[in-house]
């Protein structure tokens, strides 16, 4: 204003800023929730606990309930030794997928990790739900094709953009060696090797093809070509890079027959149930004992807060609508940050 003292916007601006509610988003989702705790079932008197109160309660709960899981889900016809109870466990297997290193004293933070993670969602923990329908029904399809998957999507998707990428570096590589017979003896035969895989991986439709593919794949040596002009030297690095990463796509997303992970994906979907069961018991359990100590944390709040805002079909509640009118305009810092459960909850 001082350098544009006639600038209305900045005046408006300014005159607005008095009443501006200015806030962190967690004392934003404080206030409603305050002034509604008996609308959610809270003790009037709830306050924010902090981490040295809430975690020990957290891992008390959570041991508490692992250890009922793992005889939950165990085949006691096979006898009570240790063994016997985690042959064939669901539950076992889930722990075992979550710390490879087999120590039992990772299971907790991992299980705590995972389920704090879920619930920067709206759909918070029946994410693991859905996702669990969803690879049961994939895996079970009739031709099975990863590709034609959620997930398989993605890939193929990238696989393609990737096969276009890999067309234009090979043929910009094989133009800087078109004009000298030496470079073309050296290289012409593996560059082009190299551009037929690429314009074949274009080509394919479904993730065997693609599969079947990258496993044929031969990286074709290239022949000797002494003192190279510069141009040939970034010919050969293209394609150098280009084979580094053709190797890299065969080895991380490649590796595997379409019909492996039909059976991955089959098995992971049980897996996601027995996670969502467990962690949705634990959810049921934590809320349960922060509500009869009157505690909550800022997380609580922002879930407690969107149940405000919205009804069972998530329409905009009442509460969300008076809150539409009552801000014309909501500025918030590095946005970017936010969660989803954040993003919902202000748009």
């Amino acid at each position: 204003i001082a350098k544009d003292p006639g600038n209305r916007h900045l005046q408006r601006q300014l005159i607005g800023l008095g009443g501006a509610h200015i806030s962190t988003i967690d004392a934003f989702c404080r206030e409603p929730v305050k002034a509604n705790f008996a609308a959610l079932g809270l003790p009037a008197s709830t306050r924010i606990a902090d981490e040295a109160e809430l975690r020990p309660l957290c891992e008390k709960v959570m041991g508490d309930l692992i250890d009922e899981f793992y005889l939950k889900y165990a085949d006691t016809s096979r006898g009570p030794e240790a063994f016997s109870l985690l042959w064939g466990n669901p539950f076992a297997d889930l722990c075992d997928s979550l710390t490879p290193s087999k120590n039992d004293a990772d299971l907790i933070p991992a299980f705590l990790t995972l389920y704090d993670r879920l619930l920067s969602f709206p759909e918070e923990i029946e994410r693991l739900q859905n996702e669990a329908h969803e690879l049961r029904y994939a895996s079970e399809a009739h031709p099975f094709d990863f590709f034609a998957t959620r997930h398989g999507r993605i890939l193929r998707e990238w696989t393609a953009e990737f096969a276009r990428h890999g067309v234009h570096v090979m043929e910009e590589a094989i133009e800087l060696i078109a004009n000298d017979e030496k470079a073309q003896k050296a290289y012409a035969a593996a560059f082009g090797a190299d551009l037929d895989f690429c314009r074949r991986l274009a080509d394919v439709r479904t993730y065997d093809e693609a599969y079947y593919l990258f496993a044929s794949y031969q990286n074709e040596r290239l022949g000797v070509l002494r003192n190279p002009d510069s141009p040939f030297i970034t010919a050969k690095e293209m394609r150098t890079d280009l084979v580094d990463d053709i190797k890299s796509m065969r080895d991380t997303y490649f590796r595997d027959a379409g019909e492996i992970i039909r059976e991955q994906m089959s098995v992971t979907a049980v897996l996601c149930g027995v996670l969502y069961e467990f962690l949705s018991e634990y959810d049921r359990r934590i809320l349960s004992e922060k509500r009869n100590r009157g505690i909550c944390d800022f997380t609580d709040n922002r879930r407690y807060l969107l149940q405000l805002l919205e009804n069972r079909d998530h329409t905009p509640s009442p509460m969300a609508l008076e809150y539409r009118e009552r801000f014309d305009e909501v500025y918030i810092d590095e946005y970017q940050d936010v969660d989803e459960m954040q993003d919902t909850i202000f748009t």
